[in-house]
């Protein structure tokens, strides 16, 4: 749990002063967990200590850093092992979860992909930067998905500026979902653009 919650100084009392097992599922746990909530500091400890277990999931362990935005511990551990330019799943998580920065990172230094998942999510979210940075930045596009859920999910601004700058446009699900979510703002939007 030291490690889990960023204090790296008491797992290394612990480590040093207290007898101690530590098994493989737990420490798997406790470099991950040390990933997601930022503590870089924890990290290097345990990777430090216990090698074998980063190298077990270190593609697990730099998605969870892109998908929860933290940029420094990616760059770490981009310089341990190169992200995979093939793979498309980094950008498209970084832009399901709004992390325009980590975006322009995994595009500028590593020159990774993505896939119409990435618009289409981040457009279903709301990440209305991210989703004009994707645009202006890659070819990839969307599918009529990106519009669909930003209907679903209230995103008025989202579905504007899709309408003006992308032509996939939407199916009949938007406005049907924005209708079930008493969405009326973007009902009445929607009807007025899209009367088929």
């Amino acid at each position: 749990n030291a490690v889990e919650h960023g204090h790296p100084e008491v797992a290394r009392w612990l480590y040093t002063n207290a007898p101690h097992e530590v098994n493989d599922r737990v420490l798997s746990e406790s470099l991950l967990q040390a990933t997601v909530y930022g503590h870089l500091d924890a990290m290097k400890w345990l990777m430090e200590r216990y090698p074998s277990s980063y190298r077990e999931q270190e593609d697990v362990i730099l998605e969870s850093a892109v998908q929860h935005g933290h940029l420094t511990i990616a760059d770490f551990l981009s310089g341990l092992n190169a992200p995979s330019k093939t793979t498309t799943k980094l950008m498209d998580l970084a832009a399901e979860n709004g992390h325009w920065n980590m975006l322009e990172w995994l595009h500028g230094r590593w020159g990774c992909s993505c896939s119409t998942d990435a618009m289409d999510a981040a457009a279903t979210n709301g990440y209305s930067e991210v989703v004009k940075w994707l645009n202006y930045h890659r070819t990839e596009g969307c599918t009529t998905a990106a519009m669909d859920g930003a209907a679903q999910n209230g995103h008025l601004e989202v579905i504007k500026w899709l309408y003006r700058h992308r032509s996939e446009g939407c199916t009949g699900d938007a406005i049907v979902n924005a209708a079930f979510g008493y969405l009326v703002r973007v009902v009445a939007w929607l009807q007025d653009h899209y009367p088929e």
